[in-house]
């Protein structure tokens, strides 16, 4: 068995437009807001469809069956993950229309899709990573465990724009999945200038990265979090948002080093600080007044002030979600 937990999720709620491809409408959704796994719902109707079945013995997929007339979509239900370095769409639907016979109810993996109106709910996992490889046992692509999960973002585009074309919801032979690049990479760079936004006609003939996506969702939507003396009290409460921020509700600090406390990133006890001298410590118990009591790695403890230390964007291996640290600099008089 395959499992992973997600501890923070984006929900997002939208609808198709008509004459849209409802594979390529969702992966495009998926690549400009960095998702790379999630869990979609969706109702309507389309223009037509095209289902396939995957035959068990042959350990193949059949040619797909197209039904050029108006269909209902009673129900949809898919993930979205990655395959061969690109988004992949695992969609499957149950349809309904009118015939001589009176109503028929189609169901089956869904091939292609034209949108006639289509409403749809999808729920994005932002610490999850979900990859698909062969799978030995039964032939189709299936969940496997990824190098380093979230952490990583793919290098690889996506093809000169997402058209029918460039999306291939059809499975086709993968192969061993490369590690992810970081996304905690694109935040160490010094925030740009302010520059006037791009045309929207720059970013089709290039093609978009996970990367580009990632670095892009992070630097348009990064905020202050809450200081330290503040912090809350359980952690859901940042679980709904986690990659974005919520907007400011006051003006920036004078203060340079008040400012860099409510840029950091704030841990929580059984989250792990990556220390120079110590090593790799287990956090056990933060204190009101800013002290932490940490297990280090010989199992000695020892409590530290947390306010003399810089905190850098946490990196995930396995369940551990583990902050960098180092000496915070002299403070400005």
């Amino acid at each position: 068995m395959f499992i992973r937990e997600s501890k923070r999720v984006r929900h997002f709620v939208g609808r198709c437009e008509r004459g849209e491809d409802l594979h390529v409408a969702l992966l495009r959704l998926a690549v400009e807001h960095g998702i790379q796994a999630a869990w979609v719902q969706a109702v309507g109707w389309l223009e037509s469809a095209e289902l396939r079945e995957y035959d068990q013995d042959e350990r193949s997929h059949r040619t797909p069956t197209r039904f050029d007339t108006p269909l209902q979509l009673l129900n949809l239900s898919g993930t979205i993950s990655s395959m061969d370095d690109r988004p992949f769409a695992d969609l499957h639907v149950t349809l309904s229309r009118e015939t001589d016979n009176g109503v028929q109810v189609l169901g089956g993996e869904l091939a292609r899709g034209a949108v006639f109106s289509v409403e749809f709910r999808l729920d994005a996992y932002d610490d999850l990573a979900l990859v698909r490889t062969a799978d030995a046992a039964t032939g189709l692509p299936s969940f496997a465990a990824s190098p380093a999960g979230r952490a990583h973002a793919h290098e690889r585009t996506t093809g000169p724009e997402l058209s029918r074309a460039a999306v291939r919801p059809a499975v086709e032979p993968v192969v061993e999945r490369a590690p992810l690049r970081s996304r905690d990479d694109a935040r160490r760079a010094p925030d740009p200038a302010p520059a006037p936004p791009q045309p929207s006609e720059s970013r089709a003939p290039r093609g978009v990265t996970w990367a580009m996506a990632a670095s892009a969702s992070e630097e348009a939507q990064q905020a202050p979090l809450p200081s330290r003396v503040a912090r809350p009290a359980r952690r859901e409460a940042e679980v709904s948002v986690p990659a974005h921020r919520p907007p400011p509700l006051h003006d920036s600090p004078a203060d340079d080093t008040r400012a860099m406390l409510f840029d950091e990133p704030i841990p929580e006890v059984g989250e792990y600080l990556d220390h120079r001298q110590f090593g790799l410590c287990k956090i056990e118990r933060m204190d009101e007044d800013g002290g932490v009591m940490l297990r280090m790695p010989d199992r000695r403890k020892k409590l530290i002030k947390l306010d003399v230390l810089q905190v850098l964007e946490p990196r995930i291996e396995g369940d551990r979600i583990i902050y960098p640290v180092r000496p915070r600099g002299p403070r400005k008089a």
